[in-house]
């Protein structure tokens, strides 16, 4: 993780435009063609040249390496489904049956003891954060799949207010 020392760094510092990319279509957009233009000191751009594959390929090659999504490190055994693709990202995980000291507010009149709570899915992805409730030790593929008793929780969705 970036320490916040270097990420304010990083957002101070400024940037100067070096060349400029243009892509030229034909009207049918069946054929491109792209240039580079370099830019000067005072921002004026140079003459162009034609973009080489080489180049297209490293340009692409150092954006892939630099922006991506792919999980590293330690994957949780409790971990049953990742997605880490940009715009498809989803992650689905579990916690087995267990018992949780649960805590409540005194105007539900319900006692802030341990509980037994059943195995839950939990799955977050772009429509939010879902969660289900299942009865085995460990889910499969056939594990019936049942409304989580949590409080905001409606169907499966799970309401994160203004999280």
């Amino acid at each position: 993780m970036m320490e916040t020392n270097e990420l304010t760094r990083t957002l101070k510092t400024q940037l100067i435009p070096k060349a400029a990319l243009i892509a030229y279509a034909s009207e049918d957009d069946k054929n491109f063609f792209l240039e580079i233009r370099d830019i000067n000191d005072r921002g004026n751009m140079a003459e162009g040249r034609p973009i080489t594959q080489e180049f297209m390929n490293e340009l692409v090659k150092g954006y892939s390496e630099r922006h991506s999504s792919t999980p590293y490190g330690k994957v949780p055994s409790n971990l049953i489904y990742c997605d880490s693709r940009k715009g498809s990202e989803r992650y689905v995980w579990y916690n087995p049956p267990h018992k949780r000291m649960m805590f409540f507010s005194s105007d539900l009149k319900i006692e802030n003891a341990e509980y037994n709570l059943p195995g839950v899915i939990y799955e977050a992805g772009e429509h939010g954060m879902r969660i289900y409730a299942y009865k085995d030790d460990m889910p499969g593929k056939d594990t019936l799949l049942y409304v989580a008793p949590f409080f905001n929780v409606t169907g499966s969705s799970v309401c994160l207010g203004s999280a």
